[in-house]
């Protein structure tokens, strides 16, 4: 195998991730995947993109993405001819710790919100990529 490359996410970038998405949910039909192709649209926006996607190559191309979130669930998959315990897997699980500890612990931001308004003022306001109260303690 030759060297991974991990690589933020950018615009030029945007279609090896919708290949790896549509590639694995098709390889795993009928059960379900991560994330699908039209779950991008709806973490883009206001998820700073250029920090928080990243993308990983080997030499067959693109074989593995992961999509943290300070204060929500994050997603990652790896090209289903791979295992989790895999070279790549390992640095995925890797990057996303390392990310993980970056940001203390908090609420999330879309727990509080009550309708589309308010997500869309949210998104506005900066609020996924802010520290929240922890109001579970």
């Amino acid at each position: 195998m030759s060297d991974l490359i991990c690589a933020p996410f950018s615009r030029e970038r945007f279609e090896d991730l919708q290949q790896l998405i549509t590639a694995n949910a098709k390889a795993r039909w009928p059960r379900t995947s991560y994330l699908l192709n039209s779950d991008v649209a709806w973490r883009l926006p206001g998820s700073a993109p250029r920090e928080n996607p990243r993308l990983w190559y080997d030499d067959r191309g693109v074989a593995a993405y992961a999509w943290f979130s300070p204060n929500s669930p994050i997603a990652f998959d790896i090209r289903t001819d791979l295992a989790i315990d895999s070279p790549i897997g390992l640095e995925v699980i890797t990057w996303l710790e390392v990310r993980r500890a970056e940001f203390p612990a908090f609420y999330p931001w879309l727990l509080a919100l009550n309708s589309m308004n308010e997500w869309e003022q949210a998104l506005t306001d900066g609020l996924p990529t802010k520290p929240a109260e922890n109001k579970l303690l």
